[in-house]
């Protein structure tokens, strides 16, 4: 999600909706993991909503993605971030390490 109010306010849903499924579902084993995305580490935004989900227990990876003119670039030469060269491949890459890290415990 994005640094702000309001997708905050839409992960609070999806954790809702979650707890709701595992009700209905006991076995269940559904986690929520967050990735912050367009975050500008810099901003109070981003301080802001880093410490409301830390108040609100919820697991965010260490590894946001910033904000970076690459992935419009990726975009608009329709190739992945990886198979270009930058910043964004690192980050992507790092998402991707960690994610797997979870997966394949």
């Amino acid at each position: 999600c994005r640094p702000s109010r309001d997708d905050i306010v839409g992960l609070g849903w999806i954790i809702k909706l979650n707890e709701a499924a595992s009700v209905k579902y006991q076995s269940s084993e559904a986690e929520i993991r967050v990735i912050l995305n367009a975050v500008n580490p810099r901003s109070v935004v981003y301080q802001h909503v880093m410490q409301q989900i830390k108040n609100d227990d919820i697991f965010v990876l260490s590894s946001p993605i910033s904000q970076t003119v690459s992935f419009a670039e990726a975009n608009i030469n329709r190739v992945s971030v990886l198979e270009m060269s930058g910043k964004a491949k690192k980050m992507i890459s790092k998402v991707g390490e960690e994610i797997s890290s979870y997966l394949f415990k």
